[in-house]
């Protein structure tokens, strides 16, 4: 699961096309013959659901096969409502 700084203040997010250039590099299969996983992600959603479902997709679409939410350690209750709401499907 890669991550992306572009700088020492800030985050960006990968690109499909980034996504894409990273699976093009991969083997074709790791050691045990199986496909390799592309995680990305470790951020909120963004506020528009139709945007992030938009995104998720090109990701998809570039290879990614995971897409991880940051939950930040806080309120329990806000960190439990988080997983309860499941993933974006």
């Amino acid at each position: 699961m890669p991550y992306k700084l572009t700088d020492t203040a800030g985050w960006s997010d990968f690109t499909p096309e980034e996504v894409h250039d990273l699976v093009a590099a991969l083997p074709a299969t790791r050691a045990d013959g199986q496909p390799f996983d592309v995680a990305v992600g470790g951020r909120r959603w963004r506020p528009d659901e139709r945007v992030e479902r938009a995104y998720l997709a090109d990701l998809a679409a570039a290879g990614a096969t995971w897409w991880l939410e940051y939950v930040p350690a806080g309120d329990p209750a806000v960190m439990l409502a988080a997983v309860a709401r499941g993933p974006l499907r």
